[in-house]
């Protein structure tokens, strides 16, 4: 069996090698009889999962930052040591999606190599930890500064308000037309060729 188009065969070992710490293309694996099981799948998806979780963490940190003084105040008064833990949030937090995004990043391309998704335990353990830390981050959030959840869902609703006007927007430009919210109706345009 060839290899893939567009997939050298050191590329796909060092991938393999990055992933799953094995040197074993997958020539040699249909010979063993390896494969990505329902189980490697399972890993896949639980890796999305925590990806798209640690994601939803750091824009609600960033959203939050503002309010982080109360934070710094909380932990000065329990460990009298003054330093800005807002840094070393959003720094722990980039590092967390930045490993979640590499492996991601790294299990598409083995599958685009036509390798099998066989997840090294080394990462599933640090996959586990750190769907743990960030569950830890949204319960102690929850439990010290419940009203930044308010912040958090009036920004996503804000986004969500820039993010479809600015579309719809820029759809009927492009298609040439000339549009005018109604008034006392804010999601309702009224467009007219022009």
């Amino acid at each position: 069996m060839a290899d893939p188009p567009g997939c050298c065969r050191p590329c796909a070992t060092c991938l393999l090698c990055l992933y799953s710490c094995q040197w074993i293309t997958a020539k040699k694996e249909k010979r063993r009889g390896l494969r990505t099981t329902k189980c490697d799948c399972s890993w896949f998806f639980f890796l999305f999962c925590v990806f798209l979780f640690t994601l939803v963490w750091l824009y609600i940190a960033i959203i939050i930052l503002n309010d982080f003084h109360n934070f710094n105040e909380f932990i000065f008064k329990q460990q009298k040591l003054w330093l800005d833990w807002s840094l070393v949030l959003l720094i722990a937090t980039a590092v967390l999606i930045t490993y979640s995004a590499a492996l991601l990043v790294l299990a598409l391309c083995l599958q685009l190599c036509g390798q099998p998704l066989k997840l090294h335990w080394l990462h599933k353990v640090l996959l586990i930890i750190t769907a743990l830390v960030v569950a830890a981050a949204f319960t102690g959030l929850g439990i010290k500064w419940a009203e930044e959840w308010r912040s958090a869902r009036i920004s996503l609703q804000v986004s969500w308000l820039v993010t479809r006007d600015s579309h719809a927007v820029l759809l009927w430009r492009l298609v040439g037309t000339r549009c005018r919210m109604v008034p006392g109706l804010p999601s309702m345009t009224v467009c007219r060729e022009g």
